[in-house]
């Protein structure tokens, strides 16, 4: 199950390579980072999850905010 969620989030991001959306993209690495720490990749998913949560800050997205730092507690 997360491996195939990995691959729809990569395929997801590649899709979305054509469309310069930040939160988008922030999105996206939130969800990735999820996947990563459901199989076993906590500093790949603590890169992702952090390079989200830089995204939400400035974007000043609470609830984006919080869910990364949900994620991210469940991480560490």
């Amino acid at each position: 199950e997360w491996q195939r969620g990995l691959d729809r989030v990569a395929a997801a991001q590649a899709f979305g390579k054509s469309l310069p959306d930040a939160r988008l993209d922030a999105h996206l690495a939130l969800l990735r980072g999820i996947a990563l720490r459901g199989l076993q990749r906590p500093a790949q998913s603590l890169e992702s999850l952090n390079r989200a949560l830089e995204v939400f800050s400035r974007a000043e997205a609470a609830a984006d905010v919080a869910a990364t730092h949900r994620a991210l507690a469940a991480t560490y």
